[in-house]
């Protein structure tokens, strides 16, 4: 980000009413995950404080992290939760900052005339013929749903057809 102008080498917002998209897996990638949870969470205010704007989408990684599915989390995490005398899930609940502002955060975004997603959009959630904003206010409570508590429709937003 620093070698594309997006901010500076202390961390500062660099792009000015340019627009920063990341499409998702925040998670699972790397052993700095917090550090750039943290760096995206501070960025989001600069940006918008100088006209930009950070748009962090949610991928499939992010979701199994927020519902439980530790299979990919990196062990430096487990065993600072564990030093914490915490479960894992509690470093991103509902009940922490980095937690509720991941909560926050959309699964597709529409900018301009093009549309942001991780993954994709199948045949099967387009003939929902929902609209984006409908996609996202229904799969926003269930970030956190094991995939077997999901309804029939949020099985298909977070299953195999889905945008991860």
């Amino acid at each position: 980000m620093i070698a594309n102008g997006i901010m500076d080498k202390r961390f500062n917002w660099t792009f000015g009413s340019g627009h920063l998209v990341i499409c998702g897996d925040l998670f699972n990638r790397g052993r700095n995950v917090t550090e750039f949870l943290w760096l995206l969470y501070r960025l989001e205010d600069k940006a918008k404080a100088a006209g930009g704007y950070v748009h962090v989408i949610l991928g499939n990684h992010d979701i199994m992290n927020l519902s439980g599915d530790l299979r990919f989390v990196d062990r430096k995490y487990l065993l600072s939760a564990r030093s914490l005398g915490m479960d894992y899930a509690k470093l991103y609940d509902q009940n922490t900052e980095l937690g509720s502002w991941l909560r926050t955060k959309n699964i597709m975004e529409k900018i301009g005339d093009k549309i942001f997603v991780h993954g994709g959009i199948s045949p099967s959630l387009l003939n929902l013929k929902l609209s984006i904003q409908q996609i996202n206010d229904m799969a926003r409570p269930c970030y956190a749903t094991q995939k077997k508590d999901l309804s029939v429709m949020m099985q298909l937003v977070f299953g195999k057809d889905g945008p991860f």
